[in-house]
């Protein structure tokens, strides 16, 4: 026999709050099967006028459905998969600056990956341009030891003539030119030697072994030093040919004549060359001088990504404790500001401030410790004044866990100037503590290590 299945009903939930309905007398769930449609009933609803709850816009109800899917002050979730959540009309921007999961490209390699390996990618691709360690210029990574050996000036090389008997090593690829220009009389005397050398050596191999065939080997090695501007100014040794005596003299000879001929012209040609030389040197001296100019913009990049990356966690090492004490015992006072620094990276932007200033007990000063903001690339974005607490910690840098980090935790107030919205560089006024802690503390307790005091500020933002 056939069962007949019952179909499950289904409730009724509220289209914009998801909660299912119940009667108003018995408290019972409203099933979807229990409502009957009223075309009347439904064209008065779709006629009625409601409010947007998040842009607060009044329209018809019949186009709620639409409005909802565009309206851009809706809170809705990175599409990118940060999670983050925002108004609609700033998806845009958090996509093209914010996002950490966004895929960006390498403008040098091309290679695409996540905003939040930016760091990582930059320091390790192999076409980002990397200064020199030699000459600063800016070459690739790939190149770098290509360039090292062959263009880089600053590279220290070997004359030339060095495996003829030049002493002069290690000299830098810029000052090369110089030296072969300076000691042109020297190195053409070291060729000579080594001219007449071989010719000495030739000579006595072909006392031993006297054949036609050994003179022309001999008249053609000379020939091949007249081709490479080789000079010998000594009268050269006869050799016997057997019972015919050969006069290799004469032909020397004739080749020193030649070669009287040729090295002037090769003096000429190195002169020539040296001046070449002197103008690529001063075309590399401005190129090396833009080079410097990019790695500064490059340095000042770097420096800007690094106060936008701490997210708010931010380390001060202050070095030279002593000498900051003893400049406030003769000036009365000293005040130092910390680098720049955001909460995140498209947030607020701070610094600290730290006061010494002489104490009630001699040879001891009293620290104090200032929270400022400071006019950021994206304040008008935020909410302001600012709110949220902020921890002030000095490091304990001693292996005693007995010994604690000093911690301050304070509140925002948004009635204070310290939190508004800053109109000049910095605010003035500043939030934080007159008298966070006391210098000989510091000392005595293991807080400064090598004249080095670590400051930490954590900033937690509810905006």
């Amino acid at each position: 026999m056939k069962t007949n299945q019952r179909t499950p009903l289904t409730p009724f939930r509220c289209g914009f709050t998801g909660q299912v309905k119940r009667c108003t007398e018995g408290n019972i769930p409203i099933m979807e099967e229990d409502i009957l449609t009223d075309n009347l009933t439904n064209r008065e609803i779709q006629d009625l006028k409601i409010k947007c709850p998040w842009c607060t816009e009044v329209i018809d109800f019949s186009s709620f459905e639409i409005h909802r899917s565009t309206c851009k002050d809706q809170i809705v979730t990175c599409p990118e998969g940060c999670r983050v959540q925002m108004k609609r009309k700033l998806v845009a921007f958090h996509l093209s600056q914010e996002c950490l999961s966004k895929l960006v490209e390498c403008e040098h390699c091309h290679d695409t990956f996540p905003r939040k390996e930016s760091r990582s990618h930059f320091t390790t691709c192999i076409l980002v341009p990397h200064p020199c360690q030699l000459c600063e210029v800016l070459v690739t990574r790939r190149s770098m030891e290509n360039h090292i050996n062959t263009s880089c000036m600053r590279a220290c090389v070997s004359c030339p003539f060095k495996a003829l008997g030049c002493e002069e090593e290690d000299i830098e690829r810029l000052y090369l030119g110089a030296h072969l220009q300076k000691d042109v009389a020297r190195h053409l005397t070291l060729l000579y030697q080594a001219f007449y050398t071989l010719c000495e050596n030739v000579t006595r191999l072909l006392q031993k072994n006297s054949t036609n065939s050994s003179i022309e080997s001999f008249l053609k090695i000379l020939e091949k030093f007249k081709q490479s501007h080789l000079s010998s100014s000594e009268e050269m040794p006869t050799i016997v040919n057997g019972d015919k005596k050969t006069d290799v003299s004469e032909k020397v000879l004739h080749y020193e004549d030649s070669l009287s001929v040729a090295l002037p012209a090769k003096v000429t040609s190195l002169e020539h060359q040296n001046k070449e030389l002197t103008i690529k040197v001063n075309h590399l001296e401005q190129q090396l001088e833009e080079q410097k100019r990019q790695v500064s913009k490059l340095c000042t990049s770097m420096s800007v990504l690094e106060e936008r990356i701490c997210n708010g966690i931010f380390f001060w090492k202050i070095k030279n404790c002593s000498s900051l004490a003893e400049e406030t015992k003769q000036t009365g006072g000293m005040v130092c500001y910390s680098p720049a620094f955001y909460t995140t990276p498209f947030g607020y932007k701070a610094c600290l401030r730290l006061f010494l200033q002489p104490s009630g007990d001699e040879n001891d000063f009293v620290v104090s410790l200032f929270l400022h903001f400071m006019r950021g690339n994206y304040d008008e974005i935020l909410s302001w004044p600012f709110q949220g607490s902020f921890y002030l910690i000095i490091i304990s840098q001693t292996e005693d866990p007995s010994c604690k980090h000093i911690v301050n935790v304070l509140e925002a107030n948004s009635n204070l100037q310290t939190f508004q919205r800053p109109k000049s560089e910095r605010n003035v006024k500043g939030f934080g503590y007159k008298e966070f802690t006391k210098m000989s503390k510091l000392y005595s307790g293991g807080y400064i290590k090598n004249e080095t005091l670590i400051i930490k500020i954590e900033i937690v933002s509810l905006s």
